[in-house]
């Protein structure tokens, strides 16, 4: 079930900010990476981001945990449609 995130929700260096519905990783005062969280309609979808941003920037393993850790909890992962053929259809 997808909670409500408060803004400003911190994992580790990534961050929560409700307007746009985003991830930002931070470090140092400065926005590193951001992840528009729309884009995550799918587990196939998420599990791009987190390879993406893995191969992107030589971030430590804790960086990479705390992404997926805030990505469960923005999104409820579990209860995305695994493939983009699995979800809703528009009216």
């Amino acid at each position: 079930m997808k909670q409500q995130v408060p803004d400003g929700q911190r994992w580790g260096k990534w961050v929560f900010e409700k307007d746009p519905n985003v991830l930002i990783r931070r470090e140092d005062g400065r926005n590193i990476y951001e992840i528009d969280l729309g884009t995550c309609t799918n587990q196939i979808e998420v599990l791009d981001w987190i390879v993406h941003i893995s191969d992107k920037v030589p971030y430590a393993e804790a960086d990479i945990g705390h992404l997926v850790r805030a990505l469960e909890f923005c999104l409820a992962i579990r209860g995305l449609p695994r493939t983009p053929e699995e979800e809703p259809k528009p009216n």
